[in-house]
């Protein structure tokens, strides 16, 4: 399965906004990113055993549709 990859953002100062905030924002963002891949992991690992985990693999795909979103 495809993983998603952590984009890299230069940032320029921008008015009205701290860098500190737009530091915390990138640092949120790449928390996304790796929940994401990690959610991932379990759905495929979990997938071929469908039916015994169906309410986890429901719950696992709403928390990708967070973390995604």
């Amino acid at each position: 399965m495809k993983k998603f990859e952590e984009q890299k953002f230069k940032i320029p100062k921008l008015k009205g906004i701290s860098e500190k905030n737009i530091e915390e924002h990138l640092k949120l963002y790449a928390g996304y990113v790796k929940n994401a891949n990690l959610i991932l992991e379990h759905i495929e690992e979990l997938s071929p055993q469908s039916e015994r985990f169906a309410y986890e693999l429901g719950e696992l795909q709403r928390r990708f549709a967070f973390e995604f979103d």
